[in-house]
C-alpha cells in the first residue's frame, strides 16, 4: 500500500522553497546590480524591473509548487481508494472470518465470510459478545486467550474452540487474535478465524482408527509381532507378550529361551527378510516352557522398493494336530473294526453272494476270504435249514421285515456242521429296495461248553471289550452310561472321564429316510426300557463336535436272574468312510459302462453317417450348382454333420476319441468360429470378442477347441435367457508361485488363457461343487444332457490344462481355461492352407472295411480321385489278396475296429510282405489301438469317421507323401 502523504510537511516544503528562492533572488540581484550599475536613476529603474521579474518568477515558482502539491494529493487519494478496494475485496472473498472486537468482547465488525461459515447474518453477529456463540466446554479456553491478548498488545494469540452454527451444529475453529485497542485507527482486537472442522474431524477419525487398529492388534487371539530389518522387535500384541515375554520393554531378553525355538525363529526371520513368504507348521517352546505346535507365518514388509522389516503371526494349532492324530487313530481302529471283530460278520448281495467277510467269519466256516467271496450263503447253509433261511430272506426282499435272527447250521469246509446264531439286517437303496444284507454270525456251540470254558470266555470277552475297535456302551436300567470303551468316546467325539449321558441323548436320524429318531424310539432306549434288541440299524448321528457320521448301531438288553431288564449293551460302528468309498465305486462303475456304451454307439453311428455324408457329396457333385434339390441336400448334409458332432462329443466324454494335437493360434481359431457362435447364441445376446496381443501358441486338436467354445457359449446362452452380454477373451498368462498358491490346482508356468464370461443368472457354491460331474445339469428336463461341461473338463485335462470358474449368483459367470503355452520350432507351421480342389493321384490302394455300404462308397470316392483301388471286406480277405495279387500296394486304408483283427494288427501282418507299407486308419473310435491315452501314436495317419470326400482326398495324399513309416 502506498505511503500516506503528510500535508503539513508538504506545505512547509513549499514555503521553505519559496523563502529560499526569494532570499537568493533579492540578495544575488541586488549584489549584481550594485556591481553592474552605478547610476542611481538607472539603478532605480532596473530595480523596478527586477521587482516585476521577481513577482513573475516567484508566482510561477509558487504555481508549479502548488500544482505539484495538488497532483501528489490526488495520487495519494487514488492510491488510498485502490488500497481500500483491494482490502475490501480480500475481506469479502477470504475463506477466513475477520472480526474486530471491542474491549468488552463485542464484535463491531464481522467480515462476509462469517455468513458462509456460521449461517448467521452479519447483522445478527455484529454487537454480539464472542462468548455467546462458543461451546460451553471451550468458554474458559477462549476466556484465557482473550485475557492473554488484552495483556499483550499486538502479540498474536492462537486458540481453538467450537463455534455454534445457525442450524445448531458445532464448527471447529482456529482463531488468531492481536490486540490493537491502543491504535486509534483500529481501536479493537482483530481476530482471523478459520474453519478447521474437516481437518479436526479427520484427525479425530484417524485417532479413533489408530486406536481401533491398536486394540484389534492388541486383542488378536494369536501371537502377532513386527521386527525391523535388524530383527529388533518393534511391535507385540498381548498374546505375543504372554507367549514370549515383553520384548519391547526388555529387548535384552530377546532370543533368551529354548535353543531349538530360537534356531527356528532366526532361520524363518532371515528367509522372510530375504523376501520369502513363510507359512509352515513348527513346534516351539514358549516362555512358560510349554511345547506346542504353531502355524508360523512371516512376510516381509515393503514400502515400495524399500524393505521395512517383517511381520509375523503364530497361530496355536496344537489342538488341531492332536485332533488330526486322533482322527488318524480312529480311522485305523475303524479299518480293523470289521476285520478283527470277535464275531463273524459278512456283507452279501440280494442274491446271497458274499461281498465282504471278516476274519472271524472265515475262521468260523474254515474257508479263506477268497473262497467265500466266490460263494453264496446258500452254498454253505445246511440243506435242512435252507428253506427257513430263504423264507426270511424273501420277507426282507419284499419289505415285510427289515431284520431277522435265527439259529441255523453252516457246513464247515471240512464237512462238519456248525450251529450259529444268525442276525441279518438290510441296507436299502434310495428307492427302498434291498441293496445289501449285513449278517452277524455267532457260533453258539459254546453253550455246550463247560463252566470252566464259560469263565474263560467271560474273561476273554472282558479283554476283548477293552481292545475292541468298535464303540461299546453298557447302560443301566435307567439308561445311564456305566461302562464304555475308547472307540465309543471317539465315535461320539467326547473325552474319557467327562460326564456323558450316552448315545440316547445324541441327535440321530434313521437311514436312508433321514427320519429323526425320537428318544423313545432309539435302539438303546428300547433295549433298557422294553428289552428290545436292535441289530444292524443304519443311522446318521451328530457327534459332540458337530460332525455327521454314519453308524451301524446295535443295541441289546441285559437281563437279571429274574428275567427283568437290568440294562443294555450298545455297539456302534462308524462306517462313514466305507459308505463314501462304496458310493464312489458305484459311480466309477456307472461311468465306465457309459463310456463303453458311448464308444460302441459312436462306432456304428459314424459308419452310417459316413455313408450318408459320402452319398450326399457324390449326389451334389453330379448336380449343377443351381439345381433345386441342392438346397435340400445341403439341409441333409448339415443335419448329418450335426449328428457327427454329437458323436464326437460322446467320444470326447468317453475318452475314446483319438486326437491329433497341433500348434494353433487361438485368436485365429476363435475368429473362424465367431460367425457360427453368433448364429448359435442368437441376435438378442451381444457377443464381444477381445483377442489378446502377441498371443502364444497352444498344442491342441482343433476339433476339441471347437467343442470347448460351443459348449461354453451354449452354456452362457442358456444362463442369460433372453437378452444379455457375453464375451470371449484370450490372453497370455504367467502363473508364478504367488498366483499358484491362490489357484492351488494350477502349477506355475506360462499359459494361454481363454475366457468366456456372461451376465446371466450365475451359480451358487453348491452348483459349482458339482459343475463338471457327468449328467449333472440345472436345466429343465429335455434342455440339457449334463455332458457339455464334463466334455470341456475332459478335453482340458487331456491337454494338460486347467479350468477356473468364478460366479456371482444373479450377476455373472466367468470360465477361464488355461492351456500350456507351446513355443513352435522355427520350421513349424501353425496354420495350414487347404485347397478347395481335391488332390488326385494314380497309386494303388488296398481298402479294407467290414461295412459293405461304406466300403463301396469309399472305393467310389477314391476311384473319382484317380486311384487304383483294391477292396476287401475283412482282414482275412485282405491278407489273401496280398498273396494273390502281383502289383505293388502303395497305401493300405483300413478300418481300426473289425471282427477278426484290428487295423493295426492287419497292417503289421501285411507289412511283412510289403516292407515300407504306408497306412491310413479310418474309424469311428480307436479303443487305444492306434492311440494311447487318447493321443495318436507317432507317425499314425488317421481319419475320423464320418468321412467326407474332401477329407479322404487330403488324408490319402498326406499318408502317401509321408516320409516316415509307422512303427508296427
Amino acid at each position: 500500500m502506498p505511503s500516506l502523504i503528510n500535508k503539513k510537511t508538504e506545505i512547509f516544503k513549499i514555503v521553505a522553497i519559496y523563502f529560499l528562492f526569494g532570499c537568493a533572488w533579492i540578495y544575488l540581484s541586488d549584489s549584481i546590480l550594485g556591481w553592474m550599475v552605478r547610476d542611481t536613476g538607472t539603478l532605480t529603474t532596473v530595480s523596478t524591473y527586477k521587482g516585476i521579474f521577481f513577482i513573475i518568477f516567484t508566482s510561477a515558482l509558487l504555481y508549479l509548487l502548488l500544482v505539484r502539491f495538488n497532483r501528489k494529493i490526488d495520487t495519494t487519494a487514488e492510491e488510498h481508494r485502490k488500497s481500500d478496494e483491494r482490502f475490501n475485496f480480500l475481506v469479502k472473498n477470504t475463506s477466513d472470518i475477520l472480526l474486530i472486537i471491542d474491549r468488552d468482547g463485542r464484535q463491531w465488525y464481522v467480515s462476509p465470510a462469517a455468513e458462509r461459515l456460521t449461517g448467521f447474518t452479519i447483522k445478527e453477529l455484529e454487537g454480539k459478545r464472542i462468548f455467546e456463540i462458543i461451546h460451553p466446554e471451550d468458554a474458559q479456553t477462549v476466556e484465557d486467550a482473550w485475557q492473554e491478548a488484552l495483556k499483550h498488545p499486538q502479540k498474536p494469540i492462537t486458540v481453538r474452540y467450537r463455534h455454534i452454527h445457525r442450524n445448531g451444529r458445532w464448527i471447529y475453529c482456529e482463531a488468531i487474535a492481536q490486540n490493537f485497542l491502543d491504535e486509534p485507527a483500529v481501536n479493537g482486537v482483530i481476530a482471523s478465524i478459520r474453519d478447521i472442522t474437516e481437518n479436526t474431524l479427520a484427525v479425530q477419525a484417524l485417532a479413533e482408527k489408530d486406536a481401533l487398529l491398536s486394540a484389534i492388534v492388541r486383542n488378536l487371539p494369536f501371537d502377532f509381532w513386527v521386527r525391523d530389518v535388524d530383527q529388533k522387535i518393534i511391535l507385540q500384541n498381548d498374546k505375543s507378550i504372554e507367549l514370549w515375554g515383553d520384548l519391547l520393554s526388555n529387548p535384552n531378553n530377546d532370543w533368551a529361551f529354548d535353543p531349538s525355538t530360537i534356531e527356528t525363529w532366526k532361520s524363518n526371520n532371515k528367509r522372510a527378510l530375504n523376501g520369502e513368504n513363510i507359512s509352515e507348521e513348527c513346534e516351539l517352546v514358549n516362555i512358560n516352557g510349554e511345547k506346542r505346535f504353531y502355524h508360523n507365518i512371516i512376510v516381509p514388509i515393503w514400502d515400495r522398493d524399500r524393505k521395512l522389516g517383517i511381520l509375523g503371526i503364530n497361530i496355536d494349532i496344537t489342538d488341531r494336530k492332536h485332533a488330526e492324530q486322533s482322527l488318524h487313530d480312529s480311522e485305523q481302529r475303524f479299518f480293523h473294526a470289521f476285520q478283527y471283530a470277535p464275531i463273524g460278520m459278512a456283507l452279501a448281495s440280494p442274491d446271497g453272494k458274499y461281498i465282504k467277510v471278516n476274519r472271524a467269519f472265515c475262521h468260523l466256516t474254515g474257508y479263506s476270504k477268497q473262497e467265500l467271496l466266490a460263494k453264496r450263503f446258500q452254498d454253505i447253509t445246511h440243506p435242512e435249514d435252507l428253506k427257513t433261511d430263504l423264507a426270511e430272506v424273501q420277507k426282507m426282499l419284499s419289505g415285510e421285515i427289515s431284520t431277522f435272527q435265527l439259529e441255523k447250521r453252516y457246513i464247515h469246509k471240512d464237512g462238519h456242521p456248525i450251529w450259529i446264531l444268525l442276525s441279518v439286517s438290510s441296507i436299502l437303496n434310495e428307492d427302498g429296495t434291498v441293496k445289501h444284507f449285513v449278517a452277524q454270525v455267532l457260533d453258539i456251540s459254546s453253550r455246550k461248553q463247560t463252566e470252566d470254558e464259560l469263565r474263560k470266555g467271560e474273561l476273554l470277552m472282558k479283554k476283548i471289550f477293552d481292545m475292541l475297535p468298535i464303540g461299546l456302551w453298557f447302560l443301566d436300567k435307567e439308561g445311564n452310561v456305566r461302562h464304555q470303551n475308547a472307540m465309543g468316546w471317539e465315535i461320539w467325539a467326547s473325552e474319557p472321564g467327562v460326564p456323558f449321558l450316552g448315545p440316547r441323548k445324541i441327535q440321530a436320524w434313521r437311514l436312508p429316510s433321514l427320519e429323526r429318531i425320537d428318544e423313545e424310539d432309539r435302539a438303546s432306549v428300547k433295549a433298557f426300557r422294553k428289552g428290545i434288541t436292535t441289530v444292524d440299524e443304519l443311522i446318521e448321528i451328530e457327534s459332540l463336535d458337530g460332525k455327521r457320521k454314519t453308524v451301524l448301531n446295535y443295541a441289546t438288553p441285559i437281563f437279571d436272574d429274574e428275567g427283568k431288564v437290568d440294562g443294555a449293551i450298545v455297539v456302534n460302528l462308524d462306517i462313514s468312510d466305507r459308505r463314501k468309498l462304496e458310493e464312489q465305486l458305484l459311480q466309477a462303475q456307472k461311468m465306465e459302462s457309459v463310456g463303453r456304451l458311448a464308444g460302441g454307439v459312436a462306432h456304428d453311428f459314424n459308419n452310417m453317417l459316413s455313408v450318408i455324408l459320402g452319398n450326399i457329396e457324390l449326389a451334389m457333385s453330379t448336380l449343377s450348382a443351381d439345381a433345386p434339390v441342392q438346397a435340400r441336400l445341403n439341409i441333409v448334409k448339415d443335419a448329418a454333420k450335426r449328428s457327427a458332432n454329437l458323436t464326437q462329443q460322446l467320444l470326447a466324454f468317453a475318452r475314446q476319441q483319438p486326437v491329433s494335437p497341433r500348434l494353433l493360434d487361438l485368436n485365429a481359431t476363435v475368429e473362424e468360429m465367431l460367425k457360427m457362435l453368433r448364429r448359435l447364441i442368437g441376435e438378442d445376446i451381444e457377443l464381444t470378442w477381445i483377442p489378446g496381443k502377441n498371443l502364444g501358441s497352444v498344442n491342441v486338436d482343433p476339433s476339441q477347441l471347437d467343442q470347448i467354445l460351443v459348449n461354453l457359449c451354449v452354456n452362457a446362452r442358456d444362463a442369460i435367457g433372453d437378452t444379455g452380454k457375453m464375451s470371449i477373451t484370450t490372453q497370455n498368462v504367467t502363473i508364478d508361485q504367488a498366483l499358484s498358491s491362490v489357484y492351488s490346482e494350477i502349477p506355475p508356468g506360462q499359459y494361454v488363457m481363454l475366457a468366456v464370461s456372461d451376465n446371466g443368472c450365475g451359480m451358487d457354491k453348491g452348483t459349482l461343487l458339482h459343475l463338471f460331474e457327468p449328467f449333472f445339469t440345472t436345466k429343465s428336463q429335455g434342455k440339457g444332457t449334463g455332458l457339455g461341461l464334463a466334455t470341456v473338463y475332459g478335453i482340458v485335462t487331456q491337454n494338460n490344462g486347467f479350468i477356473d470358474v468364478s460366479s456371482v449368483p444373479g450377476k455373472e459367470t466367468v470360465f477361464k481355461i488355461y492351456l500350456p503355452l507351446h513355443v513352435p520350432p522355427s520350421d513349424a507351421s501353425i496354420d495350414t492352407v487347404e485347397t478347395d480342389e481335391p488332390i488326385r493321384g494314380n497309386e494303388t490302394i488296398l481298402l479294407v472295411e467290414d461295412e459293405p455300404m461304406l466300403l463301396d462308397l469309399t472305393k467310389m470316392m477314391l476311384d473319382k480321385l484317380g486311384y487304383n483301388v483294391i477292396t476287401a471286406m475283412s482282414p482275412t480277405e485282405a491278407i489273401r489278396l496280398i498273396h494273390e495279387i502281383q502289383c505293388k500296394i502303395d497305401l493300405l486304408i483300413t478300418d481300426v475296429i473289425m471282427p477278426e483283427m484290428n487295423g493295426r494288427d492287419l497292417a503289421k501282418n501285411i507289412s511283412t510282405h510289403c516292407p515300407g507299407l504306408k497306412v491310413l486308419f479310418i474309424s469311428g473310435y480307436t479303443a487305444d489301438v492306434i492311440a494311447h491315452h487318447g493321443v495318436l501314436d507317432k507317425d499314425v495317419h488317421f481319419l475320423q469317421k464320418p468321412i467326407t470326400g474332401k477329407d479322404l482326398a487330403a488324408k490319402t495324399r498326406e499318408a502317401l507323401e509321408a516320409t516316415a513309416t509307422l512303427e508296427l
